[in-house]
Protein backbone atom coordinates (compact mmCIF):
# COMPACT_ATOMS: atom_id res chain seq x y z
CA UNK A 1 0.00 0.00 0.00
CA UNK A 2 2.99 2.15 0.75
CA UNK A 3 4.65 1.33 -2.56
CA UNK A 4 0.72 2.61 -4.40
CA UNK A 5 1.23 5.54 -2.34
CA UNK A 6 4.14 6.85 -3.51
CA UNK A 7 3.18 5.96 -7.14
CA UNK A 8 0.33 8.42 -6.58
CA UNK A 9 2.67 10.88 -5.27
CA UNK A 10 4.96 10.47 -8.05
CA UNK A 11 2.22 10.76 -10.66
CA UNK A 12 1.40 14.17 -9.38
CA UNK A 13 4.74 15.66 -10.03
CA UNK A 14 4.68 14.32 -13.52
CA UNK A 15 1.55 13.48 -15.43
CA UNK A 16 1.79 10.26 -17.28
CA UNK A 17 -1.52 8.59 -18.56
CA UNK A 18 0.12 5.49 -18.89
CA UNK A 19 1.66 4.71 -15.71
CA UNK A 20 -1.67 6.41 -14.44
CA UNK A 21 -3.89 3.19 -15.89
CA UNK A 22 -1.14 0.72 -14.80
CA UNK A 23 -1.39 2.08 -11.19
CA UNK A 24 -5.33 2.14 -11.17
CA UNK A 25 -4.71 -2.25 -12.46
CA UNK A 26 -2.08 -2.37 -9.71
CA UNK A 27 -4.90 -1.10 -7.14
CA UNK A 28 -7.13 -3.04 -8.83
CA UNK A 29 -5.37 -5.78 -7.89
CA UNK A 30 -4.52 -4.81 -4.70
CA UNK A 31 -8.23 -4.11 -3.15
CA UNK A 32 -9.76 -7.30 -4.96
CA UNK A 33 -6.89 -9.05 -2.59
CA UNK A 34 -8.17 -7.29 0.63
CA UNK A 35 -11.75 -7.85 -0.60
CA UNK A 36 -12.61 -4.27 -0.87
CA UNK A 37 -14.63 -5.53 -4.37
CA UNK A 38 -15.92 -1.59 -4.34
CA UNK A 39 -13.08 0.11 -4.33
CA UNK A 40 -11.51 -2.04 -6.80
CA UNK A 41 -14.30 -0.96 -9.24
CA UNK A 42 -13.68 2.86 -8.30
CA UNK A 43 -10.12 2.33 -9.62
CA UNK A 44 -11.37 0.19 -12.27
CA UNK A 45 -13.69 2.28 -13.45
CA UNK A 46 -10.59 5.33 -13.78
CA UNK A 47 -13.12 7.13 -11.38
CA UNK A 48 -11.69 11.01 -11.15
CA UNK A 49 -12.58 11.50 -7.69
CA UNK A 50 -10.62 8.07 -7.43
CA UNK A 51 -8.03 8.68 -9.42
CA UNK A 52 -7.54 12.31 -9.13
CA UNK A 53 -7.95 12.90 -12.66
CA UNK A 54 -10.50 13.21 -15.46
CA UNK A 55 -8.74 10.73 -18.01
CA UNK A 56 -8.79 12.06 -21.64
CA UNK A 57 -11.06 10.31 -23.85
CA UNK A 58 -8.75 9.58 -26.46
CA UNK A 59 -6.92 6.83 -24.42
CA UNK A 60 -5.29 4.64 -26.85
CA UNK A 61 -6.42 1.48 -27.76
CA UNK A 62 -3.56 -0.57 -25.39
CA UNK A 63 -3.95 1.57 -22.23
CA UNK A 64 -8.20 0.81 -22.51
CA UNK A 65 -7.26 -2.87 -23.02
CA UNK A 66 -5.74 -2.98 -19.47
CA UNK A 67 -8.32 -0.86 -17.89
CA UNK A 68 -10.81 -3.24 -19.55
CA UNK A 69 -8.74 -5.97 -18.27
CA UNK A 70 -9.19 -4.73 -14.31
CA UNK A 71 -12.74 -4.24 -14.92
CA UNK A 72 -13.51 -7.73 -16.03
CA UNK A 73 -11.57 -8.75 -12.61
CA UNK A 74 -13.99 -6.99 -10.53
CA UNK A 75 -17.09 -8.20 -12.87
CA UNK A 76 -15.68 -11.75 -11.41
CA UNK A 77 -15.20 -10.82 -8.21
CA UNK A 78 -18.85 -9.36 -8.13
CA UNK A 79 -19.97 -13.26 -9.41
CA UNK A 80 -20.90 -11.97 -12.99
CA UNK A 81 -18.76 -14.13 -14.76
CA UNK A 82 -21.05 -13.77 -17.97
CA UNK A 83 -20.20 -9.77 -17.74
CA UNK A 84 -16.64 -10.54 -16.99
CA UNK A 85 -16.27 -12.86 -20.37
CA UNK A 86 -18.62 -10.04 -22.87
CA UNK A 87 -15.46 -7.89 -21.66
CA UNK A 88 -12.81 -10.28 -22.71
CA UNK A 89 -13.95 -11.75 -26.03
CA UNK A 90 -14.62 -8.35 -27.49
CA UNK A 91 -10.95 -7.48 -25.85
CA UNK A 92 -9.54 -10.53 -27.28
CA UNK A 93 -10.68 -9.89 -30.51
CA UNK A 94 -8.40 -6.70 -30.66
CA UNK A 95 -5.40 -8.01 -29.08
CA UNK A 96 -5.50 -10.74 -31.80
CA UNK A 97 -5.62 -8.24 -34.35
CA UNK A 98 -3.19 -5.72 -32.48
CA UNK A 99 -0.08 -8.60 -31.86
CA UNK A 100 -0.49 -7.36 -28.06
CA UNK A 101 1.11 -10.64 -26.50
CA UNK A 102 1.34 -9.14 -23.18
CA UNK A 103 -2.44 -8.52 -23.01
CA UNK A 104 -3.57 -11.32 -24.71
CA UNK A 105 -1.52 -13.35 -21.90
CA UNK A 106 -3.28 -11.85 -18.74
CA UNK A 107 -7.17 -12.28 -21.30
CA UNK A 108 -6.79 -15.93 -21.86
CA UNK A 109 -5.57 -16.15 -18.05
CA UNK A 110 -8.62 -13.82 -16.81
CA UNK A 111 -11.31 -15.38 -19.54
CA UNK A 112 -9.67 -18.92 -17.83
CA UNK A 113 -10.86 -18.49 -14.54
CA UNK A 114 -14.19 -16.62 -15.41
CA UNK A 115 -14.77 -19.89 -17.29
CA UNK A 116 -14.22 -22.10 -14.64
CA UNK A 117 -16.57 -20.25 -12.11
CA UNK A 118 -18.93 -21.29 -14.89
CA UNK A 119 -18.53 -24.99 -14.71
CA UNK A 120 -16.81 -24.84 -17.89
CA UNK A 121 -13.80 -26.64 -17.18
CA UNK A 122 -12.89 -27.82 -20.99
CA UNK A 123 -13.25 -24.55 -22.33
CA UNK A 124 -11.56 -23.11 -19.19
CA UNK A 125 -8.24 -25.21 -19.48
CA UNK A 126 -8.37 -24.74 -23.21
CA UNK A 127 -8.11 -20.58 -22.09
CA UNK A 128 -5.37 -21.77 -19.76
CA UNK A 129 -3.27 -23.38 -22.48
CA UNK A 130 -3.88 -20.38 -24.90
CA UNK A 131 -1.85 -18.63 -22.41
CA UNK A 132 0.20 -21.09 -21.60
CA UNK A 133 1.14 -20.72 -25.19
CA UNK A 134 2.34 -17.09 -25.08
CA UNK A 135 4.09 -16.98 -21.89
CA UNK A 136 6.24 -20.28 -22.07
CA UNK A 137 8.55 -18.36 -23.97
CA UNK A 138 9.17 -15.58 -22.31
CA UNK A 139 9.36 -17.50 -18.93
CA UNK A 140 6.20 -15.80 -17.14
CA UNK A 141 5.61 -16.41 -13.44
CA UNK A 142 4.11 -13.73 -10.73
CA UNK A 143 1.19 -13.54 -13.31
CA UNK A 144 0.22 -16.59 -12.32
CA UNK A 145 1.59 -17.01 -8.99
CA UNK A 146 -0.86 -13.69 -8.00
CA UNK A 147 -4.68 -15.68 -9.26
CA UNK A 148 -4.13 -17.67 -6.10
CA UNK A 149 -6.04 -21.04 -5.47
CA UNK A 150 -8.47 -20.43 -8.64
CA UNK A 151 -5.67 -20.79 -10.85
CA UNK A 152 -3.53 -23.53 -9.15
CA UNK A 153 -6.85 -25.41 -9.74
CA UNK A 154 -6.36 -25.15 -13.56
CA UNK A 155 -2.96 -25.68 -13.51
CA UNK A 156 -3.75 -28.53 -12.06
CA UNK A 157 -5.56 -29.62 -14.62
CA UNK A 158 -2.72 -29.08 -16.97
CA UNK A 159 -0.19 -30.63 -15.16
CA UNK A 160 -1.79 -34.03 -16.11
CA UNK A 161 -2.10 -33.29 -19.88
CA UNK A 162 -0.86 -31.52 -22.98
CA UNK A 163 2.75 -30.07 -24.23
CA UNK A 164 2.24 -27.65 -21.21
CA UNK A 165 1.75 -29.78 -18.29
CA UNK A 166 5.87 -29.35 -17.66
CA UNK A 167 5.30 -25.66 -17.41
CA UNK A 168 2.02 -25.93 -15.56
CA UNK A 169 4.13 -28.40 -12.99
CA UNK A 170 6.82 -25.43 -12.87
CA UNK A 171 4.53 -22.70 -11.79
CA UNK A 172 2.94 -24.96 -9.41
CA UNK A 173 6.40 -25.54 -7.89
CA UNK A 174 7.29 -22.09 -7.71
CA UNK A 175 4.50 -21.70 -4.64
CA UNK A 176 6.42 -22.15 -1.62
CA UNK A 177 3.93 -23.66 0.29
CA UNK A 178 2.11 -25.79 -1.95
CA UNK A 179 2.56 -29.03 -3.43
CA UNK A 180 2.77 -30.43 -6.72
CA UNK A 181 -0.17 -32.63 -6.01
CA UNK A 182 -2.63 -29.68 -4.76
CA UNK A 183 -1.91 -29.88 -0.76
CA UNK A 184 -0.63 -27.16 1.08
CA UNK A 185 -1.04 -28.59 4.59
CA UNK A 186 1.04 -30.78 6.67
CA UNK A 187 -0.74 -34.08 6.24
CA UNK A 188 -1.53 -36.54 3.03
CA UNK A 189 -5.07 -37.82 2.99
CA UNK A 190 -4.30 -40.97 4.63
CA UNK A 191 -2.91 -39.06 7.76
CA UNK A 192 1.27 -39.45 6.72
CA UNK A 193 3.13 -36.35 6.42
CA UNK A 194 2.68 -34.91 3.04
CA UNK A 195 5.94 -34.19 1.45
CA UNK A 196 6.81 -30.43 0.77
CA UNK A 197 10.13 -28.62 -0.48
CA UNK A 198 11.95 -27.34 2.12
CA UNK A 199 14.19 -23.83 2.42
CA UNK A 200 16.45 -25.68 5.13
CA UNK A 201 17.99 -28.11 2.49
CA UNK A 202 21.61 -27.66 2.09
CA UNK A 203 21.28 -28.13 -1.59
CA UNK A 204 17.75 -27.50 -3.64
CA UNK A 205 16.20 -30.81 -4.79
CA UNK A 206 15.35 -30.85 -8.62
CA UNK A 207 11.94 -30.83 -10.27
CA UNK A 208 12.52 -34.96 -10.75
CA UNK A 209 13.94 -35.22 -7.21
CA UNK A 210 10.66 -33.26 -6.11
CA UNK A 211 7.96 -35.60 -8.40
CA UNK A 212 9.90 -38.59 -7.02
CA UNK A 213 8.97 -37.51 -3.24
CA UNK A 214 5.75 -36.57 -4.37
CA UNK A 215 5.09 -40.34 -5.63
CA UNK A 216 5.96 -41.76 -2.45
CA UNK A 217 3.94 -39.78 -0.39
Amino acid sequence: LEALRTAEQALEARLLWHMIVHLASCQVRFRLWQGDIEGAARWARLDPDTIGHQMPQDLPPFLRAGQQIALARVHLAQGVAGKALATLDRLRLQEESSGRTANLIEVHLVRALALATQGKTRAARESLERSLALVEPEGYVRLYLEEGEARAALLHEAVGRGRFAAYARRLLEARPEATVDGRAGTQAPDGSPACSPSDSLIEALTPRELEVLQLIC
